[in-house]
């Protein structure tokens, strides 16, 4: 955790996801951004979890309860958005995460 970390992958995911609904990408395009915010946001969880406890700030464990429950929940429902507002919802919680870390770099408190 002593190295600055680069969210520069996160930061772009994050952009593809939270486009207003008219710039949606298609079906495939969403399916290929769920799973590149699973994988990045599971590097990320990892390094959040790996601050010892009493380091560890409300936003980081905030963060990590919400992976938690997006990941066990998955999508909401069949409807054409499902995967969509799914995509939108890991991609705030891998904004969080990706913040959280950058606060602890910058505070040494996470």
């Amino acid at each position: 955790m002593d190295q600055p970390q680069d969210h520069s992958e996160a930061r772009a995911l994050v952009a593809r996801a939270l486009v207003p609904y008219v710039d949606r990408p298609s079906s495939t395009d969403v399916a290929r951004l769920v799973d590149d915010l699973i994988t990045c946001g599971e590097g990320l969880r990892a390094l959040v979890a790996a601050v010892p406890s009493g380091e560890l700030s409300p936003r980081g464990t905030g963060a990590l309860a919400d992976w938690a429950y997006a990941i066990a929940a998955g999508p909401y429902g069949s409807n054409p958005n499902s995967t969509w507002n799914y995509a939108r919802a890991l991609a705030r919680v891998v904004q969080g995460m990706a913040g959280a870390l950058e606060q602890h770099r910058a505070t040494s408190t996470l």
